[in-house]
């Protein structure tokens, strides 16, 4: 909500550097939310899924001084062999 109060704010920058575009087009500011949400969401839904495949009594198991991602790797290899 700051975001969209400061670029809101910021229009009379914005309007001098877009051609044909206007300065509070709606569909530019969904877009500019859309974009970052896009490349977000499978960045943190891919190591989410694949850290909720590993049984937690296995990967606290296998915390044997190692940092948790040694853990999870070790969970996984474990599971394919």
């Amino acid at each position: 909500m700051l975001g969209v109060l400061a670029s809101l704010g910021l229009t009379r920058l914005v309007r001098s550097q877009l051609f044909g575009l206007e300065a509070t087009d709606p569909a530019t500011f969904v877009g500019a939310s859309v974009v970052p949400l896009a490349s977000a969401a499978p960045t943190c839904a891919l190591p989410a899924r694949r850290a909720a495949a590993v049984d937690a009594v296995d990967a606290v198991d296998a915390v044997d001084a190692v940092d948790a991602v040694d853990a999870v790797d070790a969970v996984v290899a474990s599971r394919e062999e």
